[in-house]
């Protein structure tokens, strides 16, 4: 039986590879790093630029592909969860629920966002750099072009393809150019102004719109919150008066409810007055007629003797 395979154990059963943390780090690490060199990477080389990334950071068991097909992946990543915080109002949600989710969802956040984001400190790789002191524009002879390229390797522009070639288109020649008789062929030898390539303007990105979005929604969360402020002082103020009107209406209840028992308590005493007046004078009158029984009885008995 022929001796099995040996297979790498960052390999799964489908035959793709895990990537460990670590691993990824070190290839954004060194992504990172490229672009704050300035280095500039054409199409044709990206195969190159991934073979020396493989054997500067001593990945084993892997292709020039597979790094960039993991790259590609992390920048899904990273784009995913940047739609995520622009659908879910950064300044508004807390800060922390935030740093807390993006860093479960795409926990290389930081490191995708040197190399996608718009740090200073991030020079994009398609940028060709000059000696002259003024990089803002330099002059082409008719026979340069630059080359602006690489989409598959980093994509820094979210997007927007860098795979252009700007060459100086031939132009009708010139008035003043000069043909020469004695030449058996027929070059023309002419005068052609330089070509002047300037920088195009930055590109808005897409940091600088959440910023601005961010910065709308904080002030319409503080104005908002301004808003229910000063509802919730008027309600206070409100709910104040009403207590002390409720104050006032118990206490003129309470002086109502004692002059109605003083009343009633004046009243019981004049009857109590009455009653015994009355009661006076029946007694009065029984003492009476007991006298005149007693009178009739004496003047009986002495009609008797």
């Amino acid at each position: 039986m022929p001796p099995k395979a040996n297979k790498s154990k960052n390999v799964v059963g489908d035959g793709r590879r895990e990537w460990p943390d670590h691993e990824k780090k070190v290839t954004l690490q060194y992504l990172i790093d490229s672009i704050q060199s300035g280095l500039i990477i054409e199409k044709p080389t990206a195969s190159i630029y991934y073979a020396k990334l493989q054997d500067k950071i001593g990945l084993k068991d892997v292709t020039p592909t597979q790094i960039k097909n993991v790259v590609k992946n992390l920048k899904k990543s990273y784009d995913s969860i940047i739609a995520w915080r622009n659908k879910t109002g950064e300044g508004i949600v807390d800060e922390s629920y935030v740093r807390e989710y993006i860093l479960k969802k795409c926990p290389l956040f930081d490191l995708l966002d040197e190399i996608y984001g718009t740090r200073a400190s991030v020079s994009p790789p398609f940028l060709h750099e000059t000696n002259d002191e003024d990089n803002s524009e330099r002059t082409v002879t008719e026979d340069d072009s630059v080359i602006i390229t690489e989409e598959d390797l980093l994509d820094v522009n979210g997007g927007i393809s860098s795979r252009s070639v700007i060459e100086e288109s031939e132009s009708p020649p010139p008035r003043d150019e000069v043909m020469t008789p004695t030449l058996p062929s027929t070059t023309k030898i002419a005068k052609r102004e330089p070509v002047i390539l300037k920088r195009k303007a930055p590109i808005t990105t897409s940091m600088g719109l959440i910023a601005a979005a961010s910065k709308q929604r904080s002030d319409l969360a503080v104005q908002r919150l301004e808003f229910e402020r000063e509802a919730f002082d008027r309600k206070e103020k409100m709910d104040l008066q009403s207590l002390d009107l409720q104050k006032e209406e118990m206490q003129l209840k309470k002086e109502i409810e004692l002059g109605k028992l003083d009343i009633e308590r004046e009243k019981n005493k004049s009857q109590h007055e009455v009653n015994m007046k009355q009661l006076s004078i029946q007694e009065q009158k029984l003492k009476n007629e007991e006298m005149k029984l007693q009178l009739e009885l004496l003047k009986y008995s002495n009609i008797n003797k």
